[in-house]
């Protein structure tokens, strides 16, 4: 994980910690689904969705991806990501 993830958000009515980013795809928490989810789950929502979400008790035991299903989704979310800048640099692009 990068250096940066050392940086920490403290909700003082719960006494609550919660870094800056994903603890499983290291993604910036960047809504307040995001925020939500790390304070119960320990994720984004995003990995809410994709892990969690129809495995909630295995979750809560420990279950955790592998490192394989993990490098896997992690690169899936890059290309989306990167596809979706492109496409929005095209739009931009397109009224100026």
């Amino acid at each position: 994980m990068l250096e940066v993830n050392n940086v920490t958000y403290i909700d003082e009515t719960d006494d609550i910690k919660i870094g800056m980013f994903c603890r499983i795809c290291e993604y910036l928490l960047s809504s307040a689904q995001d925020i939500e989810s790390s304070r119960e789950f320990g994720c984004c929502s995003e990995c809410y969705v994709t892990f969690v979400e129809s495995r909630e008790k295995a979750w809560n035991n420990g279950w955790r991806p592998d490192d394989k299903t993990l490098n896997r989704y992690k690169e899936s979310r890059r290309i989306l990501i990167s596809n979706l800048n492109k496409i929005l640099e095209d739009v931009y692009e397109s009224k100026f």
